[in-house]
């Protein structure tokens, strides 16, 4: 194992423990709220991971300009649903 390895699997650990923990504090935000267990976060985080990767795919936009771009989609279809 190169130290390169080692690095990149930290910081990839880092960040999905970072997208684990987002995902649990809007759980248990709309739970503590609401009294009701919303369990949508997942399905939305993966809806917009899926729609993140796909515009990457085909428009060869970056992985930062595309989540920004997939934030404010996301953040205007809320407003009006």
């Amino acid at each position: 194992m190169t130290l390169e390895l080692v690095i990149r699997a930290l910081i990839n650990g880092i960040l999905l423990g970072a997208i684990y923990g987002v995902l649990g504090m809007g759980f248990s935000m709309v739970y503590g709220i609401v009294k009701l267990p919303n369990f949508a976060h997942g399905a939305f985080a993966m809806w917009g991971m899926y729609a993140l990767i796909t515009l990457e795919k085909y428009t060869k936009i970056g992985p930062y300009p595309g989540f920004i771009f997939v934030l404010l989609v996301y953040f205007v279809s809320g407003l009006f649903i």
